[in-house]
């Protein structure tokens, strides 16, 4: 399946597991790589530096849960919000008014049945629910998430994020120990779904979340471009560290900028400095800063640079060199 046929939600989970098929990755290993870059999507809305690939990275990671666990998203999606809230079972959300209860009295016992009914109307009206669809129905049952947003900050939503990972990660070891049903599974990496889609909604109003998908996967895997993932485990690209030789190549580069910037040479050496000590220390607090100071110093020289410079040519080359090993670092 190529990415361009994805038309559907069900469609983007098929295209994942034929992408990364995952046989040799346990339930755990999946976890751990949805906690991470939830964690990261969250931080990077947080300091407003987000990327539509922040978001598409931790919804892949959901369906690599959903398709190990044999969990059909969409449906899952579609019984959780059949165009209604699944507290109040109504739309727009009235849980505020309710807490969290039907609007109409109904017996506890017959609101999954009631939820069941919506969901099975809109299954027999032939409802195909992709990304966008989702979105349009989040939006419409929860406007007020918008409002909460706009007035106090993206907070609320940021913890939903990581609350309802967090209870992804129970309702999967329940249903690996064969305590829990897959649809409280279901139920739950549907709720994680819904508060990323919202986000985006909010961050990208403008944007076709669909056709970000496709674009971001258009040659298959986006690290390797290979139809069918050969990338090693843990091959990953860096997101939050960057390894210690690339940090070396940097410091390389900014050794030969240190000979064309005869006015800067003595600041550049001592950025090298600090990039060695960041690859061999490997602490945390010494590679944020360093990697800080080489941006911040590279921004400066290209923003200085003129086009009759002797070495412009090259330095232009070497900038976007450093910047490429730098894409993606968040720290």
């Amino acid at each position: 399946m190529e990415a361009k046929e994805i038309a559907a939600i069900s469609d983007a989970q098929t295209f994942l597991a034929e992408l990364f098929p995952n046989e040799d990755r346990s339930e755990d290993y999946l976890f751990g790589y949805l906690s991470r870059y939830t964690g990261y999507l969250c931080k990077s809305i947080w300091q407003k530096e987000v990327r539509e690939k922040d978001f598409i990275r931790a919804i892949s990671w959901i369906f690599a849960i959903c398709s190990k666990a044999e969990v059909n998203l969409e449906e899952s999606f579609l019984q959780r919000f059949p165009s209604v809230c699944p507290y109040c079972i109504t739309s727009p959300c009235q849980c505020l008014e309710t807490q969290k209860a039907p609007v109409s009295y109904i017996p506890a016992y017959k609101i999954q049945e009631e939820l069941d009914a919506k969901a099975m109307v809109l299954k027999n009206a032939g409802t195909v629910l992709d990304f966008d669809k989702a979105i349009e129905v989040l939006a419409k049952v929860y406007p007020n998430n918008k409002v909460i947003w706009s007035y106090g900050g993206p907070w609320r939503h940021l913890v939903k994020i990581q609350e309802e990972t967090a209870e992804v990660h129970e309702a999967l070891s329940g249903v690996i120990e064969e305590k829990l049903p897959k649809s409280l599974l279901g139920e739950e990496v549907s709720d994680t779904l819904a508060w990323v889609l919202s986000a985006w909604n909010i961050v990208f109003p403008e944007k076709s979340l669909n056709e970000s998908f496709i674009v971001y996967y258009q040659r298959g895997c986006p690290v390797c471009f290979d139809s069918v993932c050969s990338c090693a485990k843990r091959a990953e690209r860096a997101s939050a560290f960057i390894a210690p030789e690339t940090l070396k190549e940097i410091g390389s580069q900014v050794e030969e900028l240190a000979t064309m910037f005869q006015d800067h040479k003595e600041e550049l050496l001592e950025l090298q400095k600090s990039l060695q000590a960041a690859s061999s220390e490997q602490s945390e607090p010494v590679a944020t800063n360093a990697v800080k100071q080489t941006k911040d110093t590279i921004k400066r020289l290209e923003n200085g640079l003129e086009a009759t410079d002797r070495n412009a040519k090259r330095a232009v080359s070497i900038f976007g060199s450093i910047s490429k090993l730098l894409e993606g670092f968040m720290g």
